[in-house]
């Protein structure tokens, strides 16, 4: 439906998930050493879950869910900022929609 950037530089954090059950999402999450990965943001095409941000291939919706992060207390706060400026970086992806 669309191509889906997202900055290189997180690569050694970076962790996708696919899910084409009831619908077609990519999940982005954070994973550092020693913890359970984070959930990020959530891009869907098609469904009603999330914000609509723009049209992909197809005509299909392309909508988008940016959950509060809330990181549990193992996480060191540098591991905590990293997670930050990644989930900032959603905006990259939404540059790049059509």
């Amino acid at each position: 439906y669309a191509s889906l950037r997202y900055p290189t530089r997180w690569k050694d954090y970076l962790e996708v998930k696919i899910n084409d059950k009831n619908g077609y999402s990519v999940e982005f999450r954070c994973k550092v050493e020693g913890q359970e990965p984070a959930l990020l943001f959530t891009v869907y095409f098609g469904g009603d879950k999330g914000v609509e941000v723009g049209t992909g291939k197809d005509g299909v919706k392309i909508r988008l869910d940016v959950p509060d992060m809330n990181l549990p207390d193992t996480w060191d706060e540098e591991d905590k900022r990293i997670a930050a400026a990644m989930q900032e970086d959603v905006n990259v992806v939404l540059s790049n929609l059509p």
